[in-house]
């Protein structure tokens, strides 16, 4: 029925991060489910009423209906014709969610019984996994670990002889990132064809290169007092706040997002939003709480190195860009509600601005997913992209040491966490789907705010 491709060549990068999780009875969705349409079946038009859908399928629309399916939406959001891998087309899967009375599997059944689909199945549910305890380089570890200072001897970098890294574009598909913070904001990747005409014209381009870099940005909006979200102060966040000028309402690059200057929300505040460019952490969130793991994760892949500031990134000063897939609506505890949908949006985000997308998912669980495998196998054959997963925590339902997904797809690096001395602490799962270990114990980076702190977990390696 699907054609899964072979395994190619993979490509490696270091500063790999990771979340791992549990396959059982709780790691897929009581409450929703995806179907597929075949490749010959036209995209549906969806209307949403009060409490209610509306499909211009009237066949389809009448059995979902029937069935108990409250309501439903694009699995995908942005995705097109090209997005696909065999028969799957990112554009025909779907999320159905069901009335709190009915059974999934019940209502799954009832569906691949009445209507010709390529497959219905199960949503997987993916969650974070890190031990969060505790500025400076000789608290890194993991920089003389992974021997990073070692490689940047290879430029005579006190004479201004840097590495040159910008042109790769590091995707984190997490919880969100505080890009305000001053060990990122200059790290921070601008989406070039997004900025408006009128700010080009009004002077943006402070040092007048023909690239307008965050810092840039930063400074404009100080220097034109630009507050746009009334919070008495002027940063970044004044950007991409809902009102602001720099967002009109054009998708200039054509890559499917309406004003993704520096990243995309893809969950949404409440995961229906047909366009979130503020890829920032929830309002309000504990700076040290699991909301700050993507921070954490952004700083460990590109803080700015060598600025007389907080820490180093074995990168070397690349860009970030935070895609952000958990959802504002959630409790404290945040789960990983479109991880999916992240990872098509950074596929396309680095191919839409002619780089290359490598793209860090700290998080796993469930099991083997058409829908999933097809996102995996579109970002990597259609965009180029190189993806990286943990290779999970243990302690699974099939085995301490079992695979996980996304890990365990086909072209997705898969890492196992490690101390700095190199020993394997024996907690991160080690598998035959493993390709490679890194350090992931008492590793310093970013958090939510101005500070750092020292966090254990697979999502640090």
């Amino acid at each position: 029925m699907v054609n899964i491709i072979n395994n190619t060549a993979r490509l490696l990068f270091g500063a790999l991060l990771l979340f791992g999780s549990v396959l059982n009875s709780k790691d897929v969705s009581a409450s929703t489910f995806l179907f597929c349409l075949n490749s010959s079946d036209s995209v549906l038009s969806i209307e949403l009423e009060k409490e209610s859908f509306k499909l211009d399928n009237k066949q389809l629309n009448q059995i979902l209906h029937d069935i108990g399916v409250v309501t439903i939406q694009e699995w995908i959001p942005g995705a097109t014709e090209k997005d696909r891998h065999g028969d799957i087309y990112l554009n025909r899967i779907y999320r159905a969610f069901i009335d709190d009375n009915e059974n999934v599997d019940n209502v799954m059944a009832k569906l691949e019984s009445a209507y010709p689909l390529l497959y219905v199945e199960h949503e997987n549910l993916h969650s974070l996994h890190y031990n969060p305890n505790d500025p400076s380089y000789d608290q890194q570890c993991s920089m003389s670990s992974v021997k990073a200072d070692k490689a940047w001897d290879i430029w005579n970098i006190p004479e201004g002889i840097i590495p040159e890294g910008q042109e790769v574009l590091l995707a984190s598909v997490d919880t969100g990132v505080d890009y305000t913070h001053p060990d990122l904001k200059a790290s921070l990747w601008v989406n070039q064809a997004e900025l408006p005409e009128w700010s080009l014209e009004a002077g943006i381009d402070l040092n007048g290169d023909g690239y307008v870099s965050s810092t840039e940005i930063e400074e404009f909006l100080i220097i034109e007092g630009m507050d746009n979200n009334a919070d008495g102060e002027v940063n970044l966040r004044d950007l991409v706040c809902e009102g602001s000028g720099f967002l009109d309402g054009f998708d200039a690059d054509g890559n499917g997002y309406t004003d993704d200057i520096i990243g995309w929300d893809a969950s949404g505040y409440y995961a229906n939003s047909p366009a979130d460019p503020d890829p920032y952490p929830r309002e309000g969130a504990t700076p040290t709480g699991t909301w700050a793991h993507g921070t954490h994760v952004a700083g460990i892949l590109a803080a700015t190195t060598d600025n007389g500031v907080g820490i180093s990134s074995a990168s070397y000063n690349a860009k970030i860009i935070s895609v952000k897939v958990s959802r504002g609506s959630q409790p404290s505890e945040p789960g990983i509600s479109d991880g999916y949908a992240g990872i098509t949006y950074a596929a396309k985000a680095g191919y839409y601005s002619g780089t290359l997308a490598i793209i860090n998912n700290s998080w796993g669980g469930g099991s083997y997913s058409f829908s999933e495998n097809t996102v995996i196998q579109n970002a990597h054959d259609t965009y180029g992209a190189v993806v990286l997963s943990s290779a999970g925590n243990g302690d699974t339902a099939q085995g301490e040491y079992s695979k996980e997904y996304p890990a365990a797809y086909d072209n997705v690096l898969s890492v196992c966490a490690i101390g700095c001395s190199g020993a394997w602490g024996g907690w991160a799962t080690y598998h035959e789907t493993v390709d490679l270990a890194a350090p992931g114990e008492s590793i310093l980076s970013t958090i939510i705010g101005q500070g750092y702190e020292a966090w254990d977990g697979s999502s640090m390696a």
